[in-house]
């Protein structure tokens, strides 16, 4: 197992499967009305990239950290690659967290942006955002990148 495993990323086994199987099924979900959708790899890699390009739109910089909080769904997937992909850092929370445990987590890896699915994990992260100094924008999957005002600017 070493042997085939030498010299390979995350990375790199997800750009060899897209190169493979651009046509493939990569990841499939019910959608709110129940509903089967879809993303090939070839769509998969197209939404990663994307997030990687905000990243660095957003000067998410190489050897940050970014913290995402959402359920079982693609948009986390997509997050985590593009993190990766931008050359930082992953951090994965819980949903069941209370908001000083996001708190302790986020601080700690001193993540400077954060994934959110939906406004009750935004409102975990804005309740306890004057204890974040190095969170700079929180992005929320319906709504673009929102910067935080700085400890001084209120808001």
């Amino acid at each position: 197992m070493d042997r085939a495993a030498r010299g390979k990323t995350v990375l790199t086994n997800f750009e060899q499967t897209c190169g493979e199987f651009p046509d493939a099924d990569a990841l499939k979900w019910k959608d709110a009305s129940g509903t089967w959708r879809g993303l090939t790899w070839s769509q998969y890699r197209d939404e990663v990239r994307k997030v990687t390009a905000g990243l660095k739109a957003l000067e998410f910089r190489p050897g940050e950290f970014a913290a995402i909080m959402a359920r079982n769904r693609p948009e986390h997937l997509i997050a985590d690659l593009g993190v990766l992909h931008a050359r930082g850092t992953p951090v994965s929370l819980y949903n069941t967290l209370a908001p000083e445990q996001v708190q302790y987590i986020a601080a700690h890896c001193e993540a400077v942006l954060a994934f959110v699915e939906d406004a009750g994990f935004f409102a975990k992260f804005a309740a306890v955002r004057e204890q974040l100094p190095k969170l700079r924008t929180i992005v929320h999957r319906k709504i673009a990148g929102t910067p935080l005002a700085s400890k001084s600017g209120g808001a």
